[in-house]
């Protein structure tokens, strides 16, 4: 009897699966999709644009040239990789993980109201 509860919960434990979190996916706290986006088509156009190049000034020289060849110049993930000299898959995984950062930048500029030219 003790051997098959034994088995039993070793067969419970393998099938546990643990997630696992990387330290660039951290949680937001006090966000909402929703009313960061009411909040930024409340700006005018010249605020929005200040607030979008302040956030990208935060990120470091590889991520602001990623998002510029994406977003700016129109490259895709192919020609990006391989002018950065990153794989495929490295280079889509870096473009999702700066998409957070860039939006956790602008709601923490937006909630300082630091959306104005400095």
């Amino acid at each position: 009897m003790c051997l098959l509860s034994l088995n039993a919960s070793v067969s419970y434990s393998r099938k546990k699966k643990v997630e696992f979190l990387s330290a660039d996916e951290q949680q937001i706290d006090n966000y909402s999709e929703e009313n960061f986006a009411d909040g930024i088509m409340g700006l005018s156009i010249d605020d929005q644009k200040t607030l979008i190049n302040n956030a990208l000034s935060a990120l470091p020289g590889t991520d602001s040239l990623i998002v510029m060849m994406f977003y700016f110049h129109e490259k895709g993930i192919d020609e990006i990789s391989e002018i950065i000299g990153m794989s495929l898959g490295n280079v889509k995984v870096k473009l999702h993980r700066i998409r957070k950062r860039l939006f956790k930048e602008m709601n923490e500029l937006m909630n300082k109201g630091i959306n104005t030219v400095a």
